[in-house]
Formats: structure tokens, sequence, C-alpha cells
């Protein structure tokens, strides 16, 4: 850790949102006087040399559960801080209102770097992409009496609205529509003039001048998910009832290694996938794994396994016991044998329990393709079910082991109670 006899800072970000700052003393290898420190003088130290070599050694370690906190839980009004400060940061560089900004910045997945170097590049283009003049007003009055278009009544000077464009209608009349596009759901951060030959964005100020209480909110609302959802910074976290977002804010594995964050709740996922934490299993066999749960091709196999078809109606039908003689359910009421699948008018009384057509055929080697198709699908499904039993396993070994985390941390704040001493030191020293 030395570098030319200078202290080195290392920062760490925890999931409390702070900066955990590791002071590492480089000098270690050397005394106050600049000599090399002698082994043999270091021998006879006394004790209270000890205690400081001890102090010294317990200042440059580095604590190792910050270190691996390389993302940070946030709450909702922290996202909406983050959200703001984003867009405020864009809209003071270029000069252009907070509507128009974060217009811009969800065209781009709220990516600042993105948007800046398109707007340096050709800001008209991506202007004339979103909807944004870059150089207009998101909010514009008309300055003398005007007929709303939708409606179709005459108001006076300043009491109708436009999004910028040369376009007027009555309050009442936007806030039927902005109504109206809220309703449809987070399509409503995209939505345009009410004219079909204008393609002038209604940002958030028009939103905020000329909609209800109501819908402000929920336009609010799908404002602040499209910058978790579209974004690449944070995301949501999946637990039921969870509120909490989840910033990565570095580091991570790669291709072949997982991103596993946790929620202050003890929810646990993978920032990559999304999936429940895997490690160290990858994203592409979890996604695989899942798929084939999903599927139908085991309840498919389960049935090639363990049935057979009526050879007259084609209905899979499972033998759970009795003889061999079969009657397929109505309308179809074919009688068959189980074992060579013939008519049962071609059997004898005495092959209930065996068939003498089957028997020679066995003993001829001539094997059914229905045979082996259901060993086929009885060997897929052992396949299966010989990991499926294993996740499954895993996955209550890893339940109970979350449980029984959560009573040691009830068990500790009591015990922290009773003796006044911190809660995390009497799990340290646990």
């Amino acid at each position: 850790m030395a570098s030319d006899g200078e202290d080195d800072a290392q920062s760490y970000y925890t999931d409390e949102g702070e900066d955990y700052t590791d002071e590492v003393d480089s000098n270690v290898d050397d005394d106050d006087d600049g000599e090399s420190w002698d082994l043999e003088e270091e021998e006879v130290d006394d004790d209270d040399d000890d205690e400081e070599a001890k102090k010294k050694k317990a200042a440059t370690a580095v604590d190792l559960t910050k270190i691996d906190r390389r993302y940070r839980n946030l709450s909702e009004e922290q996202v909406r801080a983050r959200q703001d400060a984003d867009t405020a940061n864009v809209g003071e560089l270029f000069a252009i209102p907070p509507g128009f900004a974060a217009v811009l910045l969800r065209h781009y997945k709220w990516s600042l770097v993105e948007l800046q170097d398109r707007l340096f590049s050709d800001g008209d283009r991506a202007g004339a992409a979103t909807g944004v003049a870059l150089g207009g007003a998101p909010v514009s009055r008309n300055g003398l009496p005007l007929v709303c278009a939708i409606c179709f009544d005459e108001h006076p000077a300043g009491e109708m609205r436009s999004a910028g464009c040369s376009h007027f209608y009555c309050v009442g009349c936007w806030r039927g529509y902005v109504h109206a596009a809220v309703g449809d759901g987070a399509r409503c951060l995209s939505f345009r003039c009410p004219d079909p030959a204008c393609s002038a964005a209604v940002v958030r100020e028009l939103v905020d001048e000329v909609a209800g209480d109501a819908d402000r909110a929920r336009y609010a609302t799908f404002l602040l998910r499209s910058y978790v959802e579209e974004g690449t910074r944070i995301k949501w976290c999946p637990g039921p009832g969870c509120t909490l977002a989840i910033e990565f804010v570095g580091g991570g594995g790669g291709e072949e290694k997982q991103d596993d964050v946790e929620c202050k709740h003890g929810h646990g996922f993978c920032f990559r996938c999304g999936e429940e934490a895997h490690r160290p299993v990858s994203c592409e066999t979890v996604r695989a794994w899942t798929d084939k749960n999903a599927m139908e091709s085991e309840t498919a196999s389960w049935v090639l396994a363990n049935t057979k078809h009526c050879p007259k109606c084609r209905l899979p039908i499972e033998k759970n016991r009795g003889c061999m003689h079969m009657t397929c359910r109505p309308p179809c009421l074919h009688e068959f044998c189980w074992l060579c699948l013939g008519p049962w008018s071609d059997h004898r009384s005495s092959e209930y329990y065996n068939c003498n057509v089957y028997d020679a055929a066995k003993a001829n080697g001539e094997a059914s393709d229905d045979k082996r198709r259901r060993e086929q699908g009885m060997a897929s499904l052992d396949r299966y079910m010989h990991f499926y039993e294993r996740w499954a396993a895993h996955g209550k070994a890893r339940q109970s082991a979350v449980d029984d985390m959560a009573g040691l941390d009830a068990c500790a704040e009591k015990l922290s109670a009773a003796v006044a001493m911190p809660g995390k030191h009497i799990r340290s020293s646990a």
C-alpha cells in the first residue's frame, strides 16, 4: 500500500449511501525518524509497544464488508431528488427548462453523458426527435382573444395555453386531454400537442398548470418510474411490498460473475438480470433454468412417461391399479388391453393380468414406438427431477438461514437493550 512515502486514502460506498474513507498509513515500514525497524529491537519491546503495534495494525485494516458494498439503498424521495438533480444539471448546462430536460433525458435512457454528447454534436436533431424546441418555452399563453379548437368557445387573452407552439386551447380542454393521457398509463410521458399535425411535446410545466391534483401526482409517479425502469443505474427492489431502489455504483463481476445486491429489508436479487441472488451461478444458467420450469415440456414428459393413449380417441389415460382391461371414458367407451393396446375382444378372460400378444412381442425383441417414447420421457423426467429436488432443497435451506439470521438480529437487539451495548458490537463480538 506504500506510495512514495505518502498516505493513501481509499473511498468505498456503503449501503446507506455514504462514503467510507479508509486512511491507510503507507509508512508502516518506517519509524518516526525514517529509519528501518531493527528486528532484534522489536523482539525486546515492552507491552506498550505491542499495544501500539496492534493499534497501528487495526488502523491499517480495511473493513471488507464495506468494500463489498458496491451499491446504495435509496428511498423514493432519494430517487426523486436524484432525478431532479439530473434534470436541473442539464437545464443549467444548456439553458433549457426542466421539463424539456426531462423529455430529452428520458429519450436517451436518462444518461447524462449520452445526452450531452448529442446536444453538443447536433442539438437541433435531438430536439426534433423529442418534440422539444430548445430555444422556446414549455408553456405559452394567448396574447389575443382566440377560439378554442376543441370546444369552439372564445376565450380572452391569457386564458389559453399551448405547448410552446401556435395551437392554443382553453384550460378546461387541456385538463381533459391531460386526464385522458394520464389514464392511458406511462405513455402520457410522450404525448404531444392535441393538433394532429403538431409534434410539440407536452412537458411537466404545462401539466402542472392545467391538470388536477390527482393527475399531476400520477404524472409525477410515471416520471419517477421512468427514471428507474428506463435507466441503467437504478432498479427497484423486486421484494414483495418493498418500495426501495438499489443504485449500483461500481464493481461487478463482468460476464462470468454476478452483481448480487440486497436491500435493507433483506431482499436479495441480481442487479444484472433481476432474478433472485444466485451467486455463483451465471445469469444465463438461471435464465435457462427459469425458462425450463415455465415450459410445459416437463408436464408433457410426465404424461408421456406415465400414461398411454386410447387407441381410438387418443385420450391420455393413467393406470394406477387394477387389471389390464381398460375402458375409455364416455363418449368413447373403447375397451382395450393396457399392455398391447389391442381390442379387448381379442383377449381371453384369463388375460386380465397378462397379455399373450405382448409377451410374444417381448420375446421376439419387438418394441413399440409408444414404449420407446415412454422410456425416453421417463429418463428425461428423472433427470429433471434430480436437479429440481436439489434446487428446491437449496432454496428451502437458504430461506431457513435467512429466518435464523432475522431471529438472531432480534435477539441481539434485545440483548443490546438489556446490557446497554450497541447491537453491532454484540454481533461483531459473536
